[in-house]
């Protein structure tokens, strides 16, 4: 980046110069054409000048000729005639005066026909008193006075000889102005001209200099987007592998040392290293880039960029990370469209120069495929869970449709039996046989009714379409109730219940036959699951603002990696399903209605043995709606 700004500023520069020296070109050309046009025109008005002094000589020699003739005439007419264009050359005289008076003479000039002018108006004077001899009859006097208007008129003629000889020496001063002007100039534009074909070479070498780097950079960086696109390309590799490739190649083509990969969790404030490669980094340090650069890179969400840490206010006086990391280059990175981590480059040593552009968009590209493939890692264990959740219910349905065969076949085997006895035997029995068959009847048909109606309540309460009756209920009663219903077996299997029911302050509200329902089932599975001679130990009391029930037998128990398991439909533990059978829906079921008050239900192992089933379900649930 410093070193484009210099290549900027040596082109402005460079082309700055070669601009100055053609508007420096451009303006002598223009002023020395308005210059040589100014001289020109000056050179033109002196020659114009020169030719209208040579005309006031010549007028003077044809008004003297004009006098002689008057002289020599002897005719009134010819006389007069001669007069008259001597008065007219005398006309043009003054006239052109004038004019070089006004538009031609300068300063120089002016003087100079003042200091003429005597003479001028004495060869006018004479001129003029040999007409008014000439008029008044004395020829001889007039003749007399030729002499004296010869000498006058040579004295006019070289006054305007010298007037001429002034206005010839400015033409040449201006020529000679002109020409030195024009030499100048050339001179100028020869220097200029060599100036900006030096200037034009030097910035033409650097632009095509500049160029063939351009091309071998992006050539080059052609060369490393090609080797991380072969990486990312790779078929038949494991996702971390390569993307651990992909770290290794990307460190290895911007010279750097390590490469840390860390995940950052903004909730709980703690940040987790995904990927660490290269040298190895002290805990120290790698504790301190990941939470303190690394987090500042993710909450900035931009690339940041340090190529010497001595001049960074916040690692300047850690020198005992500056042993490990001088310089550094992070960049965030994004999974499913939200911001997850930080890739984070590394070197011990400090850099000269800051990071180049073209270093900058390839840990850009690197960090996207970086959450891209993270990203794909994620999807790939999410689809693996879903498989293995979904062939876990292919199985758990498939064991719930034998024990559903084998639980429903059960009682309808019995009622087919003892009906078909009945039928055969009716006549051939006594009564109290024939009362057996009908009792037998009876209790399968319950046992057939009591699974149908646990399927029915299974799917009802998926549905969300059960309907629930909240009233206020004393739900010790309904304990003892559930108690004395299993009492007769319980002693069958000799098991002693051993309640602890703390009065509650206040009545609760509930769906009574639904939570006797729940209470019924725990305590049916206590029953079958506990050894003979022992307790069930059944508990209730206020928690706070919540109700909370349990039941603990000392029966074979459950393992731990089954106590979450065991309250999914068609869900058994491993210890008891081929003990008491079951359809695994008594749970399930139990697990709906609980968290339909709004409560909670587990399990947990006990420490000497068996295991305790709980649920709780909060004092104010008649405040809400069940669902």
């Amino acid at each position: 980046m410093k070193r484009d700004r210099r290549s900027t500023y040596f082109l402005i520069l460079g082309f700055g110069v070669i601009g100055a020296f053609f508007f420096i070109f451009a303006s002598g050309w223009i002023y020395t054409l308005y210059d040589s046009q100014q001289k020109l025109q000056k050179i033109l008005d002196e020659k114009e000048e020169e030719k209208l002094v040579t005309e006031l000589k010549n007028i003077s020699l044809k008004r003297n000729m004009a006098v002689l003739r008057v002289i020599i005439k002897e005719d009134v007419f010819e006389r007069d005639y001669e007069k008259m264009h001597m008065r007219s050359l005398g006309a043009d005289f003054i006239r052109i005066r004038e004019k070089l008076h006004s538009e031609y003479f300068r300063a120089k000039e002016k003087k100079y026909w003042k200091s003429i002018g005597d003479t001028i108006d004495k060869s006018a004077g004479i001129q003029y008193r040999i007409f008014d001899l000439l008029a008044d009859g004395q020829e001889k006097d007039a003749i007399l006075l030729i002499n004296d208007l010869f000498k006058a008129q040579e004295n006019t003629t070289q006054a305007l000889y010298t007037l001429t000889a002034l206005v010839e020496e400015d033409v040449i001063e201006d020529l000679a102005e002109a020409r030195e002007a024009s030499v100048f100039f050339s001179y100028l534009v020869f220097i200029l001209l060599i100036l900006s074909v030096i200037t034009g070479f030097f910035v033409i070498r650097y632009v095509v200099t500049k160029m063939w780097k351009s091309e071998d950079a992006l050539i080059d960086y052609g060369r490393k987007i090609r080797e991380l696109y072969d990486i990312s390309s790779e078929s038949g590799v494991d996702n971390n592998i390569q993307i651990e490739h992909m770290l290794v190649a990307c460190c290895q083509l911007i010279n750097m040392d390590n490469v840390l990969v860390v995940k950052v969790d903004v909730i709980s404030n703690h940040n987790d290293v995904l990927y660490e490669l290269g040298n190895k980094l002290d805990d120290s340090a790698v504790e301190k880039i990941k939470s303190k650069l690394c987090s500042f890179t993710f909450h900035t969400n931009n690339i940041i960029t340090i190529p010497d840490f001595s001049r960074s206010l916040v690692w300047k006086d850690d020198l005992k990370l500056k042993k490990s990391v001088n310089a550094s280059i992070s960049v965030p990175f994004r999974v499913n469209n939200s911001s997850y981590g930080v890739l984070c480059f590394l070197k011990k040593d400090k850099l000269s120069d800051k990071f180049t552009n073209e270093e900058s968009d390839l840990i850009k590209l690197v960090s996207s495929w970086i959450g891209f493939s993270i990203e794909r890692e994620i999807d790939n264990k999410n689809q693996q869970a879903l498989k293995e959740k979904a062939e876990l219910a292919n199985i758990a349905k498939s064991e719930f449709l034998g024990n559903m065969s084998h639980e429903l076949r059960t009682p309808m085997h019995a009622i087919l039996s003892y009906s078909g006895f009945g039928v055969k035997r009716f006549s051939s029995v006594t009564d109290d046989k024939k009362l057996g068959y009908f009792t037998k009847i009876q209790a399968s048909a319950e046992t057939l009714l009591r699974l149908l109606n646990d399927i029915l309540d299974l799917s009802k309460l998926e549905a969300n379409k059960m309907e629930f009756d909240i009233e206020k209920d004393d739900i010790n009663k309904i304990i003892l109730e559930v108690i004395d219903e299993f009492f007769a077996m319980a002693e069958d299997n000799r098991l002693i219940f051993e309640c602890a029911l703390k009065e509650s302050a206040y009545p609760l509200k509930f769906d009574t036959g639904r939570i006797k329902q729940v209470i019924r089932n725990l305590v049916s599975n206590a029953i079958k699951f506990s050894k003979q001679e022992t307790s069930i130990i059944i508990q209730a009391e206020n928690i706070g603002t919540e109700f909370k029930f349990s039941i603990i037998d000392k029966g074979v128990g459950i393992p731990s990696d089954e106590l979450l398991d065991v309250f999914e439909k068609f869900k058994q533990s491993s210890k008891t399903k081929t003990e008491a059978g079951g359809t695994g829906l008594g749970l399930a079921i139990c697990k709906e209605i609980i968290l339909a008050h709004k409560g909670e239900i587990w399990a947990e192992n006990n420490a000497a043995g068996g295991a305790t089933f709980n649920f709780s379900i909060p004092t104010e649930v008649a405040n809400n709606e069940c669902k």
